[in-house]
């Protein structure tokens, strides 16, 4: 099983990124890699999108040799006291955590880095009007569920889509 989650809220950002039996190749790029990562918004869902993997340090590669990881989060999915990010003061940017783990739940390696500030004032700013819709009466779980299986519809191979859905990002970054 591969995947990847994202937990978001006054903590800040975690990405949880589960390899079946995760290589110590696959542990390396996601921790000192070439590291894509993109914006973007279903509806009131945002997703993260990330890209990463030795092909992304060679100047011509396929997009199918990078390994591509989505999140969907929505703040409304927390209590509403805690439907916020940690306050960035002083031109202070958000930080991600990767966590790598394999199918037991072991650590196997990460990385924690800052966000460009234009990517995490689009994270702010999905956030800000995730906790209003939450708080109108009407939403629920539900409403998320539905606009991720809409994404899902949409782009059935993600790594197929990534370069269009990199290209249609609120914000896009790559780290080295």
């Amino acid at each position: 099983m591969e995947g990847a989650t994202l937990s978001i809220g006054p903590g800040g950002l975690v990405m949880f990124v589960q390899f079946s039996d995760p290589t110590s190749v696959e542990v390396a790029d996601l921790r000192r890699g070439k590291l894509d990562i993109g914006i973007l918004t279903v509806g009131g869902t945002g997703i993260l999108l990330t890209r990463f993997g030795a092909a992304m340090d060679t100047p011509r590669f396929p997009p199918q040799d990078a390994i591509v990881l989505e999140c969907p989060f929505h703040i409304g999915l927390l209590p509403p006291d805690q439907r916020h990010l940690p306050t960035r003061e002083g031109g202070l940017s958000l930080a991600l955590t990767i966590i790598v783990q394999d199918q037991y739940g072991t650590q196997r390696g990460g990385r924690h880095l800052g966000l460009a500030i234009p990517t995490a004032e689009a994270i702010e700013r999905i956030v800000a009007r995730q906790a209003k819709e939450a708080a109108r009466p009407g939403w629920t779980r539900a409403s998320h569920d539905a606009e991720v299986d809409r994404f899902y519809e949409r782009n059935p191979d993600i790594g197929r889509a990534a370069d269009r859905l990199f290209a249609k990002a609120w914000a896009r970054e790559t780290v080295q």
